[in-house]
C-alpha cells in the first residue's frame, strides 16, 4: 500500500528563527543570542511558554540588526565556560583592595574612638574623614595606574580603578550565584553562563541579588585598643563600603560585564 499524502508531505518550515539560527546570521555563540534576549535587546518567545526553546519573529531579528547589533559582543569566555579578561581585573581589584586597606591603617587613631566600650567587644565604625578622601582619589585612579598596557590590548571599559574593583567583586558573586558545576557542552548540565541568561527574569534576578551582596561588603581594618589599666582591650573594625569607595550604579556595568 502506497505511503498516505500525509507521510510524504514534509513539515512546513517554522515561521521563526531558532536561537542557533539567529547566530548564524550574527556570525556569534548561541550563548551570546540568550545574552541578548536576557537584556532585553532581542525579543523573543518560548514555545511552550516559560519552558520550551526560544524562538524570534524574522521582524524582530531584522528590527534588531537594522538597529545595528546593539550589545552584541559579550565578554570573553574560556574553555572552562569562566569568565575571563586579557586586563587581569580580578588581580588588579586585589591590588586595588590591599591599597585601600594600607590607606586605612595609615590612617588609623591612636586613641580609640569609640566610648564606653566592654572589653572583648568588635565595634565597626566609619573610617577616618582623612583616609575617605585618600581612597576617593585612589578610585579615579586611570585602570592603566595598576596595569601595563599591552600592544594590542583594547581600550578599559571602566572608567577608573574605582569601577573596575566594583565590576570585578560584582561578577564574582554572579559567578557564585549562577552556581554551575558542568560546562555548558555537558549534555543536560547548565554552566555559569547558560544559567544566568536563561531567561530575562533569570538574569535580572542574579544581577539583582549580586548587586544587593555588593552593596553590603565591606573593607574592614581592625586595631586593638586597652581600654582599662588592667590591659583589657576591645577591637575596632574600621569599615568602608565597596559601593562607598567608588560610586557607581549597577547600569554602569551591565553593557560590558555581563
Amino acid at each position: 500500500m502506497p505511503p498516505s499524502a500525509l507521510t510524504m508531505t514534509e513539515a512546513p518550515a517554522s515561521p521563526f528563527l531558532s536561537v542557533d539560527q539567529a547566530a548564524g546570521e550574527l556570525g556569534c555563540k548561541p550563548i551570546a543570542v540568550q545574552r541578548l534576549i536576557a537584556i532585553g535587546k532581542l525579543k523573543a518567545y518560548r514555545v511552550p511558554p516559560d519552558s520550551g526553546p526560544w524562538k524570534i519573529r524574522p521582524t524582530d531579528f531584522e528590527a534588531y540588526v537594522v538597529a545595528g547589533c546593539p550589545n552584541l559582543a559579550m565578554p570573553a569566555v574560556s574553555e572552562m565556560d569562566q569568565w575571563f579578561d586579557d586586563r587581569n581585573v580580578q588581580g588588579i581589584a586585589r591590588t586595588f583592595e590591599g591599597q585601600v586597606w594600607k590607606i586605612i591603617s595609615a590612617n588609623l587613631p591612636a586613641v580609640c574612638p569609640v566610648s564606653a566600650v566592654k572589653t572583648g567587644e568588635t565595634y565597626p565604625v566609619a573610617i577616618p574623614a582623612e583616609a575617605m578622601t585618600a581612597i576617593r582619589q585612589l578610585a579615579d585612579s586611570p585602570v592603566s595606574a595598576f596595569t601595563i598596557k599591552m600592544p594590542g590590548e583594547k581600550p578599559s571599559p571602566f572608567k577608573n580603578a574605582g569601577q573596575l574593583f566594583l565590576a570585578a567583586n560584582l561578577q564574582q558573586r554572579v559567578e557564585r550565584l549562577s552556581n554551575p558545576t558542568t560546562k555548558e557542552s555537558t549534555v543536560g548540565g547548565k554552566s555559569r553562563l547558560t544559567k544566568l541568561f536563561d531567561s530575562p527574569q533569570a538574569y535580572r534576578g542574579i544581577l539583582d541579588q549580586a548587586w544587593a551582596e555588593l552593596s553590603k561588603a565591606v573593607i574592614s581594618v581592625r586595631r586593638d585598643y586597652r581600654v582599662d589599666p588592667m590591659g583589657n582591650v576591645c577591637t575596632v573594625a574600621f569599615e568602608v563600603g565597596y559601593t562607598t569607595v567608588a560610586p557607581s550604579p549597577l547600569s554602569s556595568f551591565e553593557s560590558f560585564v555581563f
